[in-house]
């Protein structure tokens, strides 16, 4: 009996649900020029930039301004130096 009365209650709220609502291609959104090359990422954070993020972002290009075709990509190794003060000092 508890079945049944669940299934008629589901039918009965089923039926006051709104119409489905189909996305086409006038939901689209204008394309985003930036993201033309978001694999290629600047410096982050800027130089001089303060973030309030713990820990920051650390990005930066290994030769900025120029554009590599995904395929011709090289690896490369940094060092990366982090200290609260500015003459990075411990």
């Amino acid at each position: 009996m508890r079945i049944l009365v669940a299934l008629v209650t589901i039918m009965v709220l089923a039926k006051s649900l709104p119409a489905a609502t189909i996305i086409n291609e006038s939901a689209a959104t204008p394309c985003d020029e930036r993201q033309q090359y978001a694999a290629w990422v600047g410096f982050r954070p800027a130089e001089g930039e303060i973030v309030h993020l713990n820990p920051p972002r650390f990005s930066w290009p290994y030769n900025p301004g120029t554009i590599v075709p995904r395929d011709q990509v090289t690896e490369h190794t940094f060092t990366l130096q982090v200290s609260p003060r500015a003459d990075m000092s411990k």
